[in-house]
């Protein structure tokens, strides 16, 4: 079995202990050894990662594949957050969200590097295009992984900067498929009417920089948990506002409102 704990900052830490207990009817020992021995190993990956990811949501689903996997995962909502994290855990590899509120992953990484942070700091974002990526790597971080996550991409990228060394990544990313998320599923569904109102206000309001950060945070989280339509729709309402075509921002907006509703009412039948 194995311990594990998933720890963040102001809230407190959950430790879990997993062991592999199997029930019978009748305790035959020389079987049960012989079984053992003839099973396949079961590769387990070893190290401390640091997560900064604002969704509460996403930040769960991806602790929960790390930790299942091997590692020892420390969690944060914010970049300011993870700074006092790394300031007071021993931290092999971070994963860094790019938009967080209080602190960005950007503004975060600047910090890091000021404390002499040389582990390697991998950048999660949503956003892939060529010249974005670029832009990234020449701010100082050492790889990203593009949102959602892809779980062969994952654990070769983990194993590439903070194992190295040879593994079945098919076995490996099977495991992660036996991971508990409908949990986490159901609580983006709920969170969605929060979601609404929030994004109807800023929309009122006219506080279109607002409004593009919660499309973008929506668009990650709902294609984690297989909603295309919302995330399709908060893409496209992100980069309306991105490249200031506003004329165009009212259709989308309710287009991405009535998704929302839709996903509510479906989970209500």
């Amino acid at each position: 079995g194995f311990i594990n704990v998933e720890s963040e900052v102001a809230k407190g830490s959950t430790f879990s202990v997993v062991l592999p207990l199997t029930l019978v009817d009748k305790v035959d020992l020389e079987k049960i050894e012989q079984s053992t021995q003839n099973e396949q190993i079961d590769v387990r990956f070893n190290g401390n990662i640091l997560l900064a990811e604002d969704h509460q949501d996403n930040r769960r689903l991806i602790a929960r594949w790390l930790s299942k996997l091997g590692y020892t995962v420390y969690s944060a909502a914010n970049g300011e957050q993870a700074i006092e994290l790394y300031k007071n855990h021993p931290i092999d590899l971070i994963l860094m969200d790019i938009q967080m509120p209080v602190m960005d992953g950007i503004e975060a990484l600047a910090n890091l590097k000021k404390l002499g942070c040389k582990q390697p700091v991998i950048a999660l974002t949503a956003n892939a295009m060529k010249h974005e990526i670029e832009k990234f790597i020449q701010l100082g971080f050492t790889d990203h992984l593009t949102k959602p996550i892809e779980r062969h991409n994952f654990i070769n990228t983990l194993n590439r900067y903070i194992n190295n060394k040879k593994t079945n990544i098919e076995d490996a990313a099977e495991q992660l498929t036996t991971v508990a998320s409908d949990d986490l599923r159901d609580n983006f569904i709920a969170s969605l009417a929060k979601e609404k109102n929030a994004l109807e206000q800023c929309y009122q309001q006219q506080d279109h920089q607002t409004l593009m950060q919660l499309a973008h945070r929506l668009a990650g989280a709902a294609q984690m948990f297989g909603f295309n339509d919302i995330y399709q729709l908060a893409v496209q309402v992100e980069n309306l506002i991105k490249n200031d075509n506003l004329p165009s921002l009212d259709c989308t907006f309710y287009e991405l409102v009535e998704a929302l509703e839709a996903a509510m009412i479906n989970d209500n039948d």
